[in-house]
């Protein structure tokens, strides 16, 4: 099952821009719930800007969660960089196994 596709079913929406699902701070949070629930792997968040209709990578939020030991962890560590490094302007990728989930 695809990561939109799992999203929306809990009715999380994001952002599709050409094809990266853009989620904003609070539906990021939400759907790190959902992956838990679901028991699917967060491999990595990436964070971006939008600045006018350019989407801008965010060198400053990249989290790698490839090699965490959990479904759990990989989530319990994106959460809290997260929400540190806080910016409402801030759109987020979330990267995910949703092969491996039930």
């Amino acid at each position: 099952m695809r990561l939109k596709q799992l999203l929306s079913e809990e009715g999380i929406e994001g952002l599709d821009r050409f094809g990266t699902l853009l989620l904003d701070h609070e539906s990021l949070l939400r759907a790190l719930d959902v992956l838990v629930e679901r028991n699917v792997r967060a491999l990595g968040v990436e964070g971006f800007h939008m600045r006018g209709t350019d989407l801008v990578p965010d060198s400053g939020m990249i989290v790698d969660t490839s090699a965490a030991s959990s479904a759990l962890q990989a989530v319990e560590t994106i959460r809290d960089i997260v929400i540190q490094q806080h910016d409402g302007r801030r759109m987020y990728e979330l990267v995910c196994d949703t092969t491996a989930s039930p």
